[in-house]
């Protein structure tokens, strides 16, 4: 096949986990049945590797030589599991009879991937399941670590943070599609739907989340959908790892190691999914990396419904009337249902354009949500506002509504103390590692601004031996401090 046809992606994702130095493995007989039958199948596995397993690292390969070829492992379509093999109308991938058939079209493909992965693993006790021999190797719900699968004190560990909400709100869109998915099966088949129990349901949720690939890249005419590549998905995940994914549409999936001599013997092959944050790896794979340096803190404002549309009235969320020099392409979506993340310094993303140093760290919406507070505050009109340079008392007015704001939340998360060395479980050895850096960030945000406000106040604790200047934004620094009541009536007065 030409070049031309062939497209390295690293925009998928399947089963990251951290690197862990020289961890105790060994071959499992389920192991060995598994590459007989993936090779027996189409699939190519290096003869330079083996598939083991260890506790903490689960199925993976390993190395046994120096590597005589880039490619560690081909999968063929056919092999891969999806929804597709209920489609009799496609002949991408070989048909499975099941009565799931029956929901084609009435449920979203993806849900029927999580079903027909749910009556597959059912059927491997028959062995009748086609991909008995990969389904046996996929991890059960006793070793799931994703929050869906906390306890009480496993989400204890997660107080202050957003992982709680956007768990609660994952299990409840779960719960929505499974509810869903069963009255359509009644439907059907009024015995199908009893084979599909919620716990199964999120068992093949959290298994299509942390392992699935999108197809895009090997069904680039279809709409996009997950998609299970065998043995492909049983390589852990490293940023450093150098590989690439070749995918040969309607074909197969190979994945190469860009400096295969690099690769000793005994030495864990790898996969690179591109840098996650933290909250994803949790969420979607049940694990997280400690000092993630890509981590970000997710931030929520919104105006009050009367601000929003009095500010509107104003043209103050019109491209010309943007302050700092923020670009104004937070704009052109949905602000309100958009994530907007804190970034400490040095984030390997880049902090965000704006002309003021001690706000580059923090989204351009919500800047510019707190700079419309402000001028309402100030009971000022934008045209009369130098955009790129606003006046001291406007800037002042953002950093105060901003610093209080901060602070806030950063009370709801404060920094912990020595982090325990060791864990009831690995639960919240992550979620303690998430919640650790989320306060960080927070942190380390709260303390830049306080830092600024630090700068401009006058010090109260030793009186000048004789009278001072200090600037205009000095003196409202020092009165908001010392004498908030004087300092609202002053303001309410401009």
């Amino acid at each position: 096949m030409s070049d031309a046809s062939r497209e390295t992606s690293r925009e998928a994702s399947t089963s990251p986990k951290r690197p862990e130095a020289n961890p105790a493995y060994e071959t499992q007989p389920v192991a060995n049945r598994l590459e007989t039958w993936f090779r027996e199948n189409g699939g190519w596995l290096s003869s330079d590797v083996k598939i083991v397993y260890s506790g903490s690292r689960g199925f993976h390969i390993r190395a046994l030589r120096a590597l005589t070829s880039p490619i560690v492992v081909t999968c063929p379509l056919p092999l891969t599991l999806s929804y597709l093999s209920l489609d009799p109308t496609q002949s991408a991938v070989p048909h499975v009879d099941s009565p799931l058939r029956k929901c084609l079209g009435r449920i979203p493909n993806h849900v029927l991937t999580y079903l027909l992965l749910i009556e597959q693993r059912y059927l491997v006790g028959k062995e009748q399941s086609p991909w008995k021999e990969y389904l046996a190797c996929l991890p059960e719900p006793e070793a799931m670590t994703t929050p869906l699968w906390f306890d009480e004190d496993d989400m204890r560990r997660l107080s202050g943070t957003s992982m709680a909400r956007a768990t609660k709100d994952k299990r409840e869109e779960l719960r929505k599609e499974w509810e869903q998915a069963t009255d359509v099966m009644r439907q059907a088949d009024a015995t199908m739907a009893d084979k599909f129990d919620f716990k199964c349901f999120v068992w093949a949720a959290t298994i299509i989340s942390s392992r699935s690939f999108i197809s895009t890249h090997i069904l680039p005419s279809q709409d996009t959908f997950p998609i299970l590549f065998p043995v492909i998905d049983i390589l852990n995940h490293t940023v450093e790892a150098k590989v690439e994914w070749d995918f040969h549409p309607l074909q197969d999936f190979i994945l190469k190691v860009v400096d295969p001599e690099a690769v000793r013997p005994g030495d864990e092959i790898f996969n690179n999914y591109g840098p996650k944050q933290n909250d994803e790896l949790l969420l979607g794979y049940g694990f997280c990396i400690p000092e993630n340096p890509v981590d970000q803190f997710t931030i929520k404002v919104v105006l009050p419904p009367s601000v929003e549309d009095a500010a509107k009235q104003m043209g103050l969320f019109e491209p010309n009337n943007i302050p700092f020099g923020m670009g104004p392409s937070f704009l052109d979506g949905d602000p309100k249902q958009e994530q907007h993340a804190l970034r400490p310094k040095g984030h390997p993303f880049g902090r965000y354009e704006n002309y003021v140093l001690w706000l580059r760290g923090i989204p351009p919406y919500v800047v510019h949500v707190f700079y419309v507070r402000a001028l309402m505050n100030l009971n000022m009109h934008p045209k009369d506002v130098d955009m790129q340079r606003p006046a001291a008392r406007v800037v002042l007015e953002v950093l105060l509504l901003l610093y209080e704001a901060i602070d806030q939340r950063s009370q709801t998360l404060p920094l912990a103390d020595a982090p325990p060395q060791t864990f009831p479980n690995d639960k919240q050895k992550y979620a303690t590692i998430y919640r650790d850096g989320q306060a960080n960030i927070i942190h380390s945000i709260r303390t830049e601004l306080a830092t600024v406000l630090n700068r401009l106040r006058v010090s109260s604790q030793i009186p000048p031996p004789e009278p001072v200047i200090i600037t205009t934004t000095e003196a409202l620094i020092t009165l908001s401090a010392d004498l908030p009541a004087h300092f609202s009536h002053f303001k309410a007065g401009l």
